[in-house]
């Protein structure tokens, strides 16, 4: 009877030493990345910083032309980029007085240049540096090329318009489109 007591307690604690083992499980985790680029103007993260307005105040500004305040522009993108820009259209949109509208073109009278280039890349020749301005179209123009990765690629532009004295008043718009791409 000893001998059945002492096998029957060392069982039951074999028995009790296999429930008290601890117990696990895996789970596997995966990451689906994409490419992604972003671009937005006055680092305000809104694609989007408002119009831009170019007052002309008397006669020399329309001989000579004015220049517009720095804008930033920046990328975000986890791939080296380019930049390139082209007007949505090759007039101007006039508001005012004067009927019939009077036709404005983009590439005789805006012009940018590329005034600052914060990170990386390279300023595409012809368009920039030293105030050294190209004329806009609607044809589209490389601006930044291998720009490179990261949350703040900024780069400044400046816009030049020289109208001319013999348009008429009003207010003259067009849109400008970036579009930023991955290598």
């Amino acid at each position: 009877m000893k001998k059945f007591a002492i096998l029957f307690i060392s069982t039951f604690g074999c028995c009790m030493a296999s429930y008290a083992q601890n117990v696990g499980s895996s789970q596997m985790l995966m990451m689906s990345l994409s490419n992604v680029i972003e671009v937005s103007f006055g680092g305000n993260n809104s694609g989007f910083d408002g119009p831009i307005s170019m007052q002309f105040k008397n006669p020399g500004d329309y001989i000579h032309g004015i220049e517009s305040p720095k804008q930033e522009i920046r990328v975000r993108t986890n791939k080296s980029f380019n930049v390139n820009v082209h007007a949505k259209s090759g007039m101007f949109n006039y508001s005012g007085a004067q009927y019939p509208a009077p036709e404005m073109p983009i590439d005789s009278t805006l012009s940018m240049s590329v005034s600052d280039n914060g990170r990386g890349g390279t300023i595409a020749p012809g368009t920039g540096g030293n105030n050294q301005y190209f004329p806009l179209s609607t044809e589209s123009q490389n601006v930044i090329i291998g720009g490179g990765t990261g949350g703040n690629q900024n780069y400044s532009v400046k816009y030049k318009t020289k109208p001319g004295q013999s348009i008429p008043e009003g207010t003259y718009a067009v849109d400008l489109i970036y579009t930023a791409s991955q290598e």
